[in-house]
């Protein structure tokens, strides 16, 4: 974590799984630095949350895009 998150200014997705290295609690550090940042933590999983829970994780970025798309 930096102290750059700041300087994001597109729409961005932050996903940690519960029992990431990477607590959550430093993901949501994270989201309130990045104006406009959505947060998901994936309750079941850890570092390799997109591999451990994969449908949750497709999900979550999936309707992240559609939602920006939606959003032009």
């Amino acid at each position: 974590m930096t102290t750059d998150e700041g300087t994001i200014d597109v729409p961005a997705l932050l996903v940690g799984g519960r029992y990431d290295e990477c607590r959550p609690s430093h993901l949501e550090e994270m989201h309130q630095r990045i104006a406009g940042s959505r947060l998901a933590i994936i309750g079941d999983a850890s570092h390799l949350c997109f591999a451990e829970q994969p449908r949750e994780f497709m999900n979550l970025v999936n309707t992240f895009l559609d939602q920006r798309d939606a959003a032009g």
